[in-house]
C-alpha cells in the first residue's frame, strides 16, 4: 500500500444490515481493529429497521423495514459514502486487520474492482463443507485456486470486495428490485464486462456459515429464486433459462433415470454403482478440502471431506426448488 499510511487512499466501508444486532456488533468490532489510517477511513452502516440503535463511531443510516432487498440497501449506502473507493462486507463477517489494506493494494491503474478471500472461523462439519464447495464468495475453492497469488477475475461478492465508485456507477449500480439477492453478482458481471477486476487471497474475511441442513436448504432455495428473478436483467432470457436447465441436478437425474428405464437397466446394483461413481467423483473433485483442513486433525478433516458430496446434493436440489418457485412466481405475475 506504499511506504507509509500517508499514501493510503481514502476509503468508505459499506455494511448493509437488517435487525441482526449481535452479528453487526461483531462485524464492526473487527472493522475498528483495521490496520488503516483512521483519518482515511469511514464506516457506513445502512440498517433496514423499525428499531434504530446507532452504533458508535460509524455513519448510521436507517431505512424503513419494507423488505425491498439488499440491492436497495446497498444503493443507499453508496449514496451516503463520502469517498470514491468503496469497500463492502456483510454484517455476519469479521475481517482480518489487514483486510482493507490488502484490497486497496490490489488496485492497479486499470483495475475497477477487487475481490478477496472468504473463509470460515472454526465451525461444524457442515460449515466447513459449504466453504469447501465455494460458498459464499468463492469460499475455499477460490483460495486454493489462487495458490497465494492475485489474479484477474469476473466474480466479486459484496461479502468481500471493493469497487471504484466511477466503475460502479457506470455499470448502473446495484439493481434495486432483486428481492432474493444476486444484486452483487449482477453488478460484478457488468463491471467486469467493461473493466479489469482482480482477486487477492491476501484480503481475508470470515463469513458466518449456515452450519445446518435446514439453513443450507433455505439459503439455496433463496439463491434459486434469485436466479429466476435475475432473468429480467439479461439481454437473452431464453439463454439464461437454458443455462439454469443445463446446470440442474434434478433435470440431470431425471434424464438419467429415463435413460435407464428406456434401456431396461433399473436394477439396484446398477443404481448403487452409479451413486458410488458420483460420490467418488465428488470426493476427487473436492479433495483439496481434505488437504486444507488437515490442521483439524485427520479424523475431523476426513469426516468433513466425506460429507461434502452429501452437502452438494442438498444444495443442488434446494437450488432447483428455488428456481422452480421463481419461475412459477414469474409466470403468476404475468
Amino acid at each position: 500500500m506504499g511506504d507509509s499510511h500517508d499514501a493510503a487512499p481514502a476509503i468508505s466501508i459499506l455494511v448493509s444490515t437488517k435487525d441482526r444486532r449481535a452479528e453487526l456488533d461483531r462485524a464492526l468490532a473487527s472493522l475498528r481493529q483495521l490496520d488503516y489510517p483512521r483519518q482515511k477511513l469511514e464506516i457506513v452502516v445502512v440498517e433496514e429497521t423499525d428499531d434504530p440503535r446507532p452504533p458508535e463511531g460509524v455513519r448510521y443510516v436507517t431505512i424503513p423495514l419494507e423488505h425491498r432487498g439488499y440491492g436497495h440497501t446497498r444503493r443507499v449506502a453508496v449514496s451516503q459514502a463520502r469517498h470514491d473507493l468503496l469497500l463492502f462486507t456483510d454484517d455476519d463477517c469479521v475481517v482480518e486487520p489487514t483486510w482493507a489494506a490488502e484490497l486497496v493494494r490490489a488496485f492497479e491503474p486499470d483495475v475497477a474492482g477487487v475481490a478477496g478471500a472468504v473463509l470460515v472461523e472454526p465451525t461444524n462439519t457442515l460449515g466447513y463443507c459449504e466453504n469447501i464447495l465455494g460458498f459464499p464468495g468463492g469460499g475455499l475453492k477460490y483460495v486454493v485456486r489462487a495458490n497465494g497469488r492475485a489474479h484477474d477475475t469476473r466474480a466479486l461478492s459484496t461479502c468481500n470486495c471493493a469497487y471504484r465508485r466511477a466503475a460502479l456507477e457506470e455499470a448502473g449500480g446495484f439493481a434495486m428490485d432483486t428481492t432474493y439477492g444476486g444484486e452483487d453478482q449482477l453488478l460484478a458481471s457488468r463491471v467486469a464486462a467493461r473493466h479489469r477486476c482482480r482477486y487477492t487471497p491476501a484480503a481475508v474475511v470470515y463469513h458466518k456459515p449456515r452450519g445446518s441442513w435446514r439453513g443450507l436448504a433455505r439459503w439455496f432455495i433463496r439463491r434459486g429464486n434469485s436466479q429466476a428473478e435475475l432473468a429480467k436483467y439479461t439481454d437473452a432470457p431464453p439463454r439464461h433459462f437454458a443455462g439454469m436447465a443445463a446446470s440442474s441436478m434434478t433435470l440431470r437425474l431425471a434424464l438419467l433415470l429415463l435413460l435407464l428405464l428406456v434401456t431396461g437397466v433399473t436394477s439396484l446394483p446398477v443404481l448403487a454403482l452409479l451413486a458410488a461413481i458420483y460420490y467418488a467423483a465428488m470426493l476427487s473433485r473436492y479433495f483439496y478440502g481434505y488437504r486444507y483442513y488437515r490442521s483439524l486433525g485427520r479424523a475431523r478433516s476426513l469426516a468433513v471431506w466425506l460429507t461434502v458430496p452429501l452437502v452438494k446434493l442438498v444444495l443442488d436440489f434446494s437450488l432447483d426448488v428455488g428456481r422452480l418457485q421463481g419461475l412459477a412466481a414469474r409466470r403468476w405475475r404475468r
